[in-house]
C-alpha cells in the first residue's frame, strides 16, 4: 500500500507526541492530565516537596493573595519538585507544578475536591510519588487546624476534616513520609498528633499555639533552597534548620509564635513514661489528686475546644516535680522530661509564651473528655490519659479573668487592636 508524504509526517509527529509528552491519569479518576514528570526522564531527585493548601473555609477571602505570596516563594530545581494542591472556596481545586521561575504549570483542574477527606491526600501522595519520584518527601499542609481533633476542614463538602487517624491511614496506605510541616495550622504541635505519625514520619515540625501564615512567609523560598542546595544534611538537620527561619522570621504575630521540630523516633519511650505516670496516678486517685490539678492550673495553658485547652507537656511536668512528695512520681516526671528533651530537635517562642517547650497535651475536667476519649488516637489507647482525666473532671477548670484575655487575644489580635485604635 503506497502511503503518502503527508500520511508519514502525520505518523511520525504521533510518535513524537507520545514519546514526549505522554498522557497519564490522575490517581483521583477526575480527568486525563500531561504531566511534566521526573519519571520520564527515570530523574530521581533528592526532594520532592508536596503543598496542601486548604483554602476552602468561609472568610477564607486571602486565598488569592496566599496564591500569590506562595508562588513567589516556592521553586522547583534540579534537586527538588514543587507540587501544590490549591483548593479554594469558590473555585474548582487545581493541581500544579511549580517551576524554578516560581511559575505554576497547571497538571489538573480538578473540579470540587473534599481536603477534609484523605482519599484527597492518599491521591496527591501517590501521583507524587510515581510520578515525581524523589530520595525523601515533604508535605505542607495549610488550613485550619484543632490537634488531635483534626486539621483542613472544608466548609464545601460539609464542614469535612481530617483526622488523625485519618492522617495516618493515608500514609500508611502511600508509604510515609519524611518530613511533615504544618505551615499556618493551629496548635498540631500536640503529643497525640505527632504520637499519631511516628512510624510514618522522621520529623514533625508544627505550632502548639495559634498558627499564622505570616510565620512561614518569608520562609517559604528559604525552606526551598534547603532542601535544593543541601544534599548531606539529614531531615533532623533540615527540620533544625526551619524552626531557625521561622524564628528569625519577625512579624506582627510575633510575640505569639511558637514552633518547634520532633523527632518522631523518641515518641514511643515519651509515651511510655506518661503511660507508667497514668497507671500510677489511677491506682490512688485521692492521694495526688490535689498536685496533679495544682501543676496543671500552674502550667502553659492554649485555648481548645468547648472551654478545654491544650497544656505544655514539659511546663506541666516541672511545675508538677516541683510541688510532688512522692518519689516515685517524681522520678517518673523526670523520665517525661527527660524524653521530651530528647524528642525535641528545636523550639521557638514568641515573648507572649513563656511556658512553652514544643509539645502540648490535651487537658479538660469537662465534657471534652468523652470526646477525646472516643477519637480513635493511639495515645489515649496506649496511656489511658483521658481515664485519669475522666477521674478528676470534677475539678471546675475555672481560669482567672487575666487568662481569660489571653486567651481571647491570642485567638483574636486584630480585633483587640481595633478596640485599642478605638479607645485611642
Amino acid at each position: 500500500m503506497k502511503v503518502s508524504n503527508r500520511a508519514r509526517i502525520g505518523t511520525i509527529l504521533a510518535i513524537v507526541l507520545v514519546l514526549i509528552v505522554p498522557v497519564q491519569a490522575f490517581p483521583m479518576n477526575l480527568k486525563q492530565t500531561n504531566t511534566l514528570s521526573s519519571s520520564e526522564t527515570d530523574l530521581i531527585k533528592t526532594w520532592t516537596a508536596l503543598y496542601y493548601l486548604d483554602v476552602d473555609f468561609n472568610g477564607a477571602q486571602n486565598g488569592d493573595a496566599l496564591e500569590l505570596i506562595f508562588l513567589d516563594e516556592l521553586a522547583s530545581t534540579d534537586a527538588l519538585n514543587v507540587l501544590v494542591l490549591q483548593d479554594k472556596e469558590k473555585e474548582p481545586a487545581f493541581l500544579y507544578y511549580i517551576d524554578e521561575h516560581h511559575q505554576k504549570i497547571l497538571l489538573e483542574e480538578l473540579g470540587e475536591v473534599n481536603m477534609g477527606d484523605p482519599q484527597t491526600i492518599i491521591d496527591f501522595i501517590s501521583y507524587a510519588k510515581e510520578e515525581y519520584p524523589a530520595e525523601r518527601y515533604q508535605f505542607c499542609p495549610f488550613g485550619h487546624a484543632s490537634a488531635w481533633y483534626g486539621f483542613c476542614n472544608d466548609d464545601t463538602s460539609g464542614g469535612d476534616i481530617v483526622t488523625m487517624d485519618e492522617f495516618k491511614q493515608a500514609l500508611t496506605a502511600t508509604g510515609g513520609i519524611d518530613l511533615l510541616c504544618f505551615i499556618g495550622c493551629c496548635q498540631m504541635g500536640s503529643l497525640e498528633c505527632v504520637y499519631e505519625l511516628k512510624d510514618l514520619c522522621e520529623v514533625y515540625v508544627a505550632s502548639e499555639s495559634s498558627g499564622h501564615q505570616n510565620d512561614w512567609i518569608g520562609t517559604l523560598d528559604l525552606m526551598c533552597n534547603l532542601l535544593s542546595d543541601n544534599h548531606t544534611l539529614s531531615t533532623v538537620e533540615c527540620g533544625e534548620q526551619i524552626v531557625q527561619f521561622i524564628c528569625d522570621n519577625t512579624n506582627e504575630n510575633y510575640d505569639t509564635l511558637t514552633i518547634s521540630a520532633i523527632r518522631t523516633d523518641k515518641m514511643a519511650p515519651l509515651v511510655t513514661a506518661f503511660e507508667q505516670l497514668c497507671l500510677y496516678l489511677r491506682d490512688d486517685p485521692d492521694a495526688v489528686y490535689e498536685h496533679l490539678i495544682s501543676a496543671r492550673k500552674q502550667s502553659k495553658e492554649y485555648a481548645f475546644i468547648q472551654e478545654s485547652c491544650l497544656i505544655d507537656v514539659y511546663d506541666f511536668v516541672e511545675k508538677y516535680r516541683e510541688i510532688e512528695t512522692d518519689e516515685n512520681i517524681v522520678q517518673i516526671l523526670s523520665n517525661i522530661q527527660s524524653n521530651v528533651s530528647q524528642a525535641l530537635i528545636a523550639e521557638c517562642h514568641g515573648d507572649d509564651q513563656t511556658g512553652s517547650h514544643g509539645l502540648s497535651i490535651f487537658y479538660s475536667s469537662r465534657d471534652m473528655i468523652s470526646a477525646y476519649a472516643h477519637y480513635n488516637l493511639d495515645f489515649t489507647k496506649d496511656t489511658h490519659w483521658d481515664d485519669l482525666l475522666d477521674m478528676h473532671k470534677k475539678e471546675s477548670g475555672t481560669f482567672s479573668f487575666e487568662k481569660i484575655f489571653h486567651r481571647f487575644y491570642e485567638r483574636f489580635p486584630a480585633l483587640f487592636l481595633l478596640l485599642e485604635s478605638k479607645w485611642k
